[in-house]
This record gives C-alpha cells, sequence and structure tokens, in this order.
C-alpha cells in the first residue's frame, strides 16, 4: 500500500504540472504542437499516416523535404505515435494522437523510478525520495528542455531504462530464467521501435552493475545477455533499422561523421555541469550537485552491503554516461549519436544511489551516538533540504507564464501557429490556386 500511495502521489503531482504547462484544456483541440522539433515530428506523423491510407509503408512528400524517403521506417524518434495515429486515424487526428502521446509520455516519467526502486527492493520511503529526485530532473534541468522541444521519445526512453536495467539486474541475478530473457528481448525490442538510443543508455546502466559486481555473477548469464537479448530486439527491428540504417550510410558518405547538434567535445564539461553551470555549451542543473553530494554518501555511507553494491553500480554506471557525454563524440563513428544529450541520463541513474545516500543520512542522524558522524548526517540533511528547496522554486518558475528564466519552453507548450506563419497561410489562401 505505501508504495501504490508514493505512485499515486507522484502520478497526481506530475499530471497537476503538466496540465498546467501543457495546458490540459487544449489536449483534445485541433491546435498542433508546433514549438521547435515538435512541429518536425507532427508533420512526419502526418506523412506515414497519409501514406498508410494509399497503402504505402514508405513514400515521398513532393512539397516538403522533396526527394527524402518518408514514413514510418524513416522516422527517427516518432514512430510509435506515428505507428498509434495510423491505427487510430479514422477516430482521432495526427494533432490530437501526437499531444495525447506527449501528454502521456510525461506522466511516464515518475512511475519508472518508483518502479526501479520496487524491483530493487528499496524501502518505499527510500523510493519516494527517488520518485522526488526524478522530478526534479524532469522540470529542473536540460530534460525539461529537450522534452517541450521536441525530444520527447528521448527522454521517456531515458526513464523507461531505469527499470528495464533493474529488470536486466534480477536476470543476471538468477532471479528469472529463460521466459526472462526472452521477456528482455521483447521489451527491449519495444523500446528500440520507441527511440533507437534506447538500447545504448541500457548498456551503460548494465555495465556499471556488471564492473561492480562481475565477481558474484555467473559467466553463462552474462554471455546470454550480451547476445541473446541484442540479437531479439535488432531482430524485432529490421523492418525499420534497415532502411534507416542505409539512408544514414549514404548521408555520411556524403558529409562524413559527424552531426551538427550535441557533439561538443570537452571534459570541462563534467565539472561546469556538475556545478550547475548553464552557460555556453554547458547545459548544467543544481539539481546535479544536489545528487553528487548524496551520491557520496550513498557509496560510503549505505547501511547495508545490498544498498552499498546498488548504489556503487548505479553511480559507476551514471559516471561513464557523464564522461561519455563530455567527450563521447571524439570516438570514430560516435558523432551520429550526439553524446552531450546523455549528460541528463547519467545523473537520472545517480537518483536511486542519490535516494539510498538520503536514507544513510537519516539512519546515522537518527542512531548514530552523538559525535562527528551523527553531526556530518545532520548537517548533510539540511542541505539536501535546502537543495530540495531550491529545486522545487525551480519547478514552480518552470510552470510560470511569466516572462522569466525556464529551462524549457515558456508555457504554454501548445503553441499553434505562428503569427508570421498564420500570415503566410493566409497569404497563400488568397494569392495562389490549387
Amino acid at each position: 500500500m505505501p508504495y501504490i500511495s508514493v505512485i499515486g502521489l507522484a502520478l497526481a503531482t506530475q499530471f497537476l504540472l503538466l496540465s498546467v504547462t501543457f495546458p490540459l484544456s487544449e489536449l483534445w483541440t485541433a491546435k498542433p504542437l508546433l514549438f521547435s522539433d515538435g512541429g518536425y515530428h507532427w508533420y512526419q506523423i502526418t506523412v506515414a499516416t497519409n501514406l498508410a491510407r494509399d497503402g504505402m509503408v514508405i513514400g515521398y512528400d513532393p512539397f516538403f523535404a522533396a526527394g527524402y524517403p518518408d514514413g514510418v521506417n524513416y522516422n527517427g524518434s516518432a514512430k510509435l505515435p506515428a505507428a498509434v495515429t495510423i491505427v487510430l486515424q479514422h477516430w482521432l487526428s495526427a494533432e490530437v494522437v501526437y499531444k495525447l502521446y506527449v501528454f502521456v509520455s510525461g506522466l511516464i516519467a515518475p512511475v519508472c523510478v518508483a518502479l526501479t526502486a520496487r524491483w530493487l527492493n528499496l524501502s518505499w520511503r527510500t523510493a519516494a525520495v527517488a520518485v522526488v529526485f526524478g522530478l526534479f530532473l524532469w522540470w529542473a534541468s536540460v530534460f525539461r528542455w529537450y522534452f517541450s522541444h521536441g525530444m520527447v521519445s528521448f527522454v521517456t526512453v531515458a526513464y523507461l531504462a531505469l527499470p528495464y536495467s533493474v529488470y536486466a539486474i534480477r536476470w543476471l541475478r538468477g532471479e528469472s530464467g529463460w521466459w526472462g530473457l526472452v521477456g528482455l528481448g521483447a521489451t527491449g525490442g519495444l523500446g528500440m521501435f520507441w527511440h533507437p538510443l534506447f538500447p545504448l543508455i541500457v548498456t551503460f546502466a548494465t555495465v556499471g552493475y556488471l564492473m561492480v559486481c562481475w565477481r558474484q555473477l555467473a559467466l553463462g548469464r552474462m554471455v546470454l545477455l550480451g547476445t541473446v537479448v541484442p540479437a531479439l530486439s535488432l531482430l524485432l527491428n529490421l523492418f525499420w533499422f534497415v532502411p534507416q540504417y542505409l539512408l544514414i550510410t549514404e548521408r555520411f558518405s556524403k558529409m562524413g561523421d559527424k552531426s551538427p547538434y550535441q557533439t561538443i567535445v570537452d571534459v570541462n564539461l563534467i565539472w561546469q555541469e556538475l556545478l550547475g553551470t548553464w552557460s555556453g555549451h554547458a547545459h548544467g542543473s543544481k539539481v546535479y550537485t544536489l545528487l553528487g553530494f548524496t551520491v557520496l554518501w550513498a557509496c560510503f555511507g549505505a547501511r547495508s552491503r545490498d544498498g552499498l553494491v546498488l548504489s556503487r553500480a548505479f553511480s559507476v554506471g551514471g559516471l561513464l554516461l557523464i564522461v561519455f557525454a563530455a567527450v563521447g563524440s571524439a570516438i570514430p563513428g560516435a558523432g551520429a549519436l550526439e553524446a552531450n544529450r546523455f549528460a541528463p541520463v547519467g545523473y537520472l541513474l545517480l537518483c536511486i544511489p542519490a535516494a539510498i545516500g538520503v536514507s544513510a543520512m537519516v539512519a546515522a542522524a537518527r542512531v548514530a551516538p552523538w559525535g562527528a558522524q551523527r553531526t556530518l548526517a545532520t548537517g548533510s540533511l539540511v542541505v539536501v533540504l535546502l537543495g530540495s528547496a531550491y529545486a522545487v522554486n525551480e519547478i514552480l518558475r518552470e510552470v510560470s507564464y511569466q516572462d522569466i528564466g525556464h529551462y524549457g519552453k515558456v508555457p504554454p507548450q501548445v503553441n499553434g501557429v505562428g503569427e508570421y506563419s498564420q500570415w503566410v497561410l493566409n497569404w497563400l489562401k488568397t494569392e495562389t490556386d490549387d
């Protein structure tokens, strides 16, 4: 029952905040979600739906992006809402389906963190702290920028990767058999369809656990996890992976292995973002500082051996992602992955050890004899409370419609057609023929 209460309260909080910023009144209207990448994804979904009506999966739009193939198979990160729109096209428009997808994707985040804590057998109090940290990251970090600018699927699979990684860890521990392995392959295939970078996030999280616990794990299970699951996941996605891979390969042969976005190589980004700097190429958050502080408590002061192992495993996985985000684009062939985008994902992995760290602080402040340890724990809790109060204030600013600093788009998120674009549409209606 306490876990259900944690999940229910997290959902209610996220629903309220999303309802304010979206806003909820626009969910079923014909006004499209056009801001930044959201407009392009809406276009991709519309093209895929129109092609499906003509009995085609792949085709060309002669009026926009002419010369490039389109359809579900060539949709990098909006394949799932495109597929859902094709199924529901007789009942709901592409505009409404995409808005519903974005809204529901936002609701998923806190549930993923709660499930992760539950499957790790953490107490409901520790789970509640982890959920709070997960909400802080969603609203008061570059995750919010990603989400409000159209990178919805990436943010969603980042949160989904948490419980999936625990599923993989439990299989490595011998807690399930062959059907568990098949389940990992099947759900991993869905995650890959949801967003092609899902497997990479899971890999970093799982490798962190392997680096800490490899002596206690069976070699056969490690080999099976690293071969059967990727093979099955890829097999389920060959229908879109092959054509998209061929298209990407063709583009790289012309312009080289590079992406115009999120490919900065700078090791200084690690500590700049850890300290909350948002300047230049650094997109940090004070939530990162709070997580880093509490993780130290978890890695050195967790009250149980299992808590210590989990803290170190998730911390290693998160640190690997943070380092990869700063310098990963220097690796040949990694330019297309846009490595910088993985920094907040690394901090997301730290939510679990951070929550364990807070539990360790509380335990030390309550039961340790008066002395250096109890004083340090009490002082650390004060720091966590102050940092959390700051994060709550950041969230209140984020949902505000005022013209003040925001991590993401200033609400409302559903903004429709802009003034200049509407002028162009009106001119086309009055000054051109069919």
